[in-house]
């Protein structure tokens, strides 16, 4: 295993420390730490030609669940369904694609063709964003704060709408394509 996959598993790891402590600012402090992780396994994958098929596979994967695992949060400090439908509807569309994803390995050991797009990269930055503004809001009740990240979520609840209606289209291209190889 690579040091930019170790890196990546780390952020797993990350997930139970979102949901330790009464008042979330350890959850804030490790969406910090998950964001530069995020960052800094691709930049050592790239750097020092780390990338594997398996790490293409396990990015994505660590970003789904530490986003899920934010959302769950969020949605617990603010229960209400106009934070928990976009939630929702993230989270199906992520774990939707992910196990098309690990399907895909499952039968090629390769993801190429349904490797994450800019605009998939621009929704979990943008989520990692919202999902940290709310923790920072609830901590600080900032009401400007607040609206920001509410703001986010719904930008990323858009945009992943759009990029699963894309995904669909290119599984459905590349799922037509491996049955012609066969």
């Amino acid at each position: 295993m690579t040091i930019a996959n170790m890196i990546t598993s780390l952020r797993i790891l990350f997930v139970p420390a979102l949901f330790i402590g009464a008042n979330h600012k350890l959850g804030s402090v490790v969406w910090i730490v998950a964001a530069i992780t995020d960052f800094l396994d691709g930049w050592i994958a790239r750097t020092y030609k780390q990338q594997s098929a398996l790490g293409e596979l396990l990015d994505p994967i660590a970003d789904k669940i530490i986003m899920a695992a934010g959302l769950v949060l969020v949605n617990r400090q603010y229960p209400h369904y106009w934070l928990l439908i976009p939630s929702i509807i993230i989270m199906i569309r992520d774990f939707y694609i992910t196990k098309k994803r690990i399907v895909e390995y499952r039968q090629y050991r390769s993801i190429q063709t349904l490797s994450v797009t800019k605009l998939s990269k621009m929704k979990t930055m943008v989520l990692f964003i919202g999902i940290l503004s709310l923790l920072i809001a609830h901590d600080t009740n900032n009401k400007l704060v607040f609206t920001i990240g509410c703001m986010l979520i719904y930008v990323s609840v858009i945009v992943s709408t759009y990029t699963l209606i894309n995904f669909m289209r290119v599984f459905k291209v590349t799922k037509d394509t491996h049955e012609l190889r066969e």
